[in-house]
């Protein structure tokens, strides 16, 4: 026996739209999407994460669990991470550490020299600098601009409080500048921070090249000079780093603090971390600074080229990534880690003296290395620095 059902005619656009409903806000918008451009822009995917190292695993000078102490000066203690303490007799360490998490790597600061009672100039920070070049993918300084900045990060502390966040131009002496204040909630538990950085009106002009376009600072600590800030209001003047109430992390031996998961993208929320493969992220690293470091019991050719004199040798040395900028420091372990090898003589000479010589970019370097009196290198003849030590390394700065 055949049974039939007929079913009354339906409207299908009215019950796909109510389906659509279900979805989310998300959901509707990506449901009414007409390319896939249109699909990728709504939930942000692709590359979008301007910052580099957020997740902290490379750590080229230092390598991992190694405290170092930070100065009185802006220097990088992980990598694109910078760190100052200016606070008075106040000291603070800085280390690449595993102390779990969201985040395998964490950049944690911890205090070894308290500095509870802060003068009205001093303070600690981190900061992050956005190559003017990755910059270009913020409308601000257009006419009519209307990109918003999405910076979200991790923090872990035992001193939790009131913290802040800023945003710096990199031209106009830092200005306009925007400080964003937000509260760690609870010690020694990870909270994920969210802030959003309105454009601001009227000219913005920071580096579009491959100067530093913008910088973000985080506040450790704030002197009455740089604590009165007015939260998510730009200011034109007056350089200020914080807000009033800034929780004082220096003033207590043993107070740490953890960093992770830093991304920043265009928009006006925050999106799941960009995880990019080890490779990659080690190359964007080694734009600014990179290290030539022998690997256990090797010893090898650096650099081959020519005597110049019987004391003198000019070497070619491919770098492994182009640089910002064509490096002029140069590092090294020691000049007792590297001699000079001619084949034609028995004398191998330790260098006295090794550097960048003029006429190098940012691809090729050409070096130079010295050693005192006649070492009887022959003129005109090849050879090669080499290690002499597993510890050796030579390193090259481009940095913002």
């Amino acid at each position: 026996m055949t049974v039939r059902v007929n079913k009354s005619a339906f409207n299908i656009r009215e019950k796909l739209s109510e389906l659509a409903v279900k979805f989310g806000l998300k959901g509707s918008e990506l449901m009414r999407a007409e390319t896939a451009q249109d699909a990728r822009d709504l939930v942000s995917a692709g590359r979008k994460n301007l910052i580099i190292n957020g997740d902290m695993r490379i750590n080229q000078r230092y390598g991992f669990n190694n405290p170092i102490s930070v100065a009185n000066a802006n220097n990088y203690y992980i990598d694109r991470f910078l760190a100052r303490n200016a606070t008075l007799g106040g000291a603070f360490t800085a280390r690449q550490s595993t102390p779990g998490g969201p985040f395998y790597n964490a950049l944690q600061l911890d205090v070894t020299t308290a500095s509870s009672s802060l003068s009205a100039n001093h303070y600690a920070r981190l900061q992050y600098l956005v190559e003017g070049y990755d910059a270009t993918a913020l409308d601000w300084g257009v006419a009519g601009a209307s990109d918003h900045l999405t910076l979200s990060f991790w923090v872990k502390t035992n001193a939790p409080g009131i913290y802040n966040v800023s945003i710096e131009n990199s031209s106009s002496f830092y200005f306009p500048i925007m400080v964003k204040r937000y509260v760690i909630e609870n010690a020694n538990t990870w909270q994920k921070i969210v802030v959003t950085f309105p454009p601001p009106s009227g000219t913005y002009t920071f580096q579009r090249t491959n100067d530093y376009g913008f910088k973000f600072t985080w506040s450790l600590a704030l002197g009455s000079n740089f604590d009165d800030a007015t939260d998510g209001v730009y200011r034109s003047s007056g350089y200020q780093m914080g807000t009033a109430g800034q929780r004082n992390w220096m003033d207590t031996v043993g107070n740490n603090f953890y960093l992770t998961g830093v991304q920043c993208e265009v928009g006006k929320n925050a999106t799941d971390f960009e995880h990019r493969s080890y490779g990659e992220e080690l190359t964007l690293c080694q734009r600014y600074y990179q290290r030539n470091k022998l690997e256990s019991g090797q010893y090898y050719a650096l650099i081959s080229g020519t005597a110049y004199t019987s004391g003198t040798f000019y070497g070619t040395y491919y770098l492994q990534t182009p640089m910002r900028v064509a490096p002029t420091s140069m590092g090294y372990s020691s000049l007792t880690d590297f001699r000079i090898i001619q084949t034609n003589t028995s004398t191998n000479p330790t260098i006295q003296a090794f550097g960048i010589d003029n006429g190098s970019g940012t691809q090729t370097l050409r070096l130079y290395a010295t050693a005192t009196g006649n070492t009887g290198m022959t003129p005109g003849y090849g050879g090669w620095i080499q290690s002499s030590s597993t510890s050796a390394y030579i390193d090259f700065h481009a940095e913002l």
